[in-house]
């Protein structure tokens, strides 16, 4: 599922949107919160990253827990394109991605972007 702001601003296909990716059975597999707002600041630490993709796991998948293994936290681009002073723009959105995996058979992506919780799942 794809949401993007009510107010059109920065909507459609690279723009400002969050989106969720669910399983058949239910399982969270992917979300992305992709917002400009987000462009720009210091980057948490791969400790503090870890610490918030764990929170934000608690909270929203916790069955997931148990079975995730950290595969790697690195520094991470997304391309983003808004609407400023009534011109495109193209920027680049940095987050820290957290890679899991589920016994190598899956991965979850959980980031945290420079003011809040981002991320991509397959």
């Amino acid at each position: 599922m794809r949401y993007e702001r009510t107010d059109g601003r920065n909507a459609a296909l690279g723009g400002e949107h969050f989106s969720i990716v669910i399983a058949a059975d239910g399982r969270l597999k992917g979300f992305a919160r992709i917002d400009g707002a987000l462009v720009g600041g210091q980057l948490p630490t791969r400790e503090e990253t870890q610490a918030i993709a764990m929170d934000f796991l608690r909270d929203a998948a916790p069955d997931l827990l148990p079975v995730l293994k950290i595969s790697w936290i690195e520094p991470h681009d997304e391309p983003l394109r808004v609407a400023r002073n009534g011109r495109a723009e193209d920027l680049t959105l940095t987050g820290m991605k957290v890679k899991m995996r589920k016994y190598g058979r899956w991965s979850l992506d959980v980031g945290h972007g420079r003011g809040g919780p981002q991320g991509h799942g397959v």
